[in-house]
Order: C-alpha cells, then structure tokens, then sequence
C-alpha cells in the first residue's frame, strides 16, 4: 500500500464495462522525503473520494481485484482515505 493525494478526475469518452459505475481519479504519490510526486497517475476510485483527499492506493494484480464482484483491468485502485 502507498500513500497519494488526490488532484482530479478523468473522463472517458469510451471505457471497458469493467469500469462502469467507477469514477478515475488522477492522483500525486507520495515521496519518500514527504513531498508529492511531479508525475501523477490515474487510479480507480472503489470509495468515492474528493479532490485533495490523501488516499492509500494499491498497485499491480491486488488492484485488479479492488471491487469484490469483479476483475479490473488496472494498474492502480484507491481503497482508503486517510483521515488526520
């Protein structure tokens, strides 16, 4: 799991149906000296988050299997919100 910040939103004209229902969120990892990653990446969102959220996000085959009732084809899903 790794921390990243949320920074917007993705809109897709045409997406698989394995995304419907399912927003794409444009998110900042986190650094290792605290800082934001320049080059941000789209994730799935699997809980509804806002823009600005710290979130902890998945990569690789775990986030292939962030929503419980079917297979994804992604590199990267959000499944938590960190709260301060």
């Amino acid at each position: 799991m790794k921390l990243g910040r949320v920074c917007g939103t993705i809109v897709a004209t045409v997406k698989d149906h394995a995304f419907d229902g399912l927003r794409l969120r444009l998110i900042q990892p986190a650094t290792g000296n605290g800082g934001w990653a320049a080059n941000p990446i789209v994730a799935v969102d699997t809980l509804g988050t806002r823009e600005g959220d710290t979130v902890i996000w998945i990569s690789a085959r775990e986030a292939t299997l962030a929503v419980t009732d079917r297979v994804i084809p992604t590199d990267a899903a959000i499944v938590g919100i960190v709260d301060f």
